[in-house]
């Protein structure tokens, strides 16, 4: 799974076409940008994300949150959701291969979908990303600093 390092900062305001221009993405089927909160294991976490399909140009927002956790695991799961949702939309069509690209402020998440064997922390939660190739979609992480 490729991953795109961006040194730039975000663009407050900044339109979506010069973003993706901007990291590169010239095609896709499905743009992903969520984020995750959380501190230490024992204390609540949360995460969220927006989702836009080329097929409708509607955004789709997600969110959740779990009573336990470490920042790592959010960061992680903030995507999850979105997948699953466009998994189930193109599981009616014909098999092919979807380009989906998701943005990400965290490193920790583009080290963990890139890294060859797996680390053992959230070891399950990478597994499950890597389960979305079955499908047809392959995933190509970006990593934009947080500004």
């Amino acid at each position: 799974m490729p991953v795109v390092g961006v040194q730039a900062p975000p663009i407050r305001g900044e339109p979506l076409g010069q973003l993706l221009e901007r990291i590169g993405i010239d095609k896709y089927d499905l743009f992903i940008c969520g984020d995750g909160s959380g501190s230490v294991q024992g204390k609540p976490v949360g995460w969220g994300a927006v989702a836009l399909s080329v097929t409708d140009m509607r955004r789709r927002y997600f969110h959740g949150a779990c009573n336990d956790g470490t920042s790592n695991f959010a960061e992680l799961a903030a995507y999850l959701a979105p997948l699953n949702w466009f998994a189930n939309e193109v599981a009616s069509k014909p098999i092919r291969v979807y380009d989906v690209h998701i943005l990400t402020d965290s490193q920790y998440v583009c080290s963990a979908m890139t890294r060859k064997p797996p680390g053992r922390k959230n070891f399950a939660l990478v597994q499950a990303y890597h389960g979305f190739a079955n499908l047809g979609l392959t995933l190509h992480w970006h990593h934009l600093k947080r500004d």
